[in-house]
C-alpha cells in the first residue's frame, strides 16, 4: 500500500535553470513508500544516469504541497515522518 502526489499536466510547478517556467507534459505521479533515503541530486543522478533527467527546480509552493502530502500519508512509519519533517524545516 502506498500514497501518491500528482503534478497535473501543464500546470507550472517550478523553473528551469534558465529561469523559464516548468510544467510536466503528462500527469506525473510521485509514489510515497516507507523506504526513504536522503540523497542529494548529484548522487541520485550518478546512480541512475540513464534513467533520470533533470528538468528544473520545484517552486517553494509546490515543494511545500509535496511535503505536506507525504507527511499526511497514513502509510508511513513515524521514523520516516521525522526524516520528512527535517526536510521541511
Amino acid at each position: 500500500i502506498f500514497s501518491f502526489f500528482m503534478f497535473a499536466e501543464g500546470r507550472e510547478v517550478g523553473v528551469r535553470e534558465n529561469g523559464s517556467p516548468f510544467s510536466f507534459n503528462l500527469n506525473t505521479f510521485v509514489f510515497v513508500k516507507d523506504n526513504v533515503s536522503v540523497l542529494n541530486s548529484a548522487d541520485l543522478l550518478s546512480y541512475y544516469p540513464d534513467r533520470i533527467k533533470y528538468f528544473g527546480v520545484l517552486s517553494e509552493t509546490e515543494y511545500k504541497r509535496l511535503i505536506k502530502c507525504i507527511k499526511g500519508s497514513k502509510h508511513l512509519k513515524f521514523k520516516v515522518k521525522r526524516i520528512i519533517d527535517s526536510l521541511s524545516s
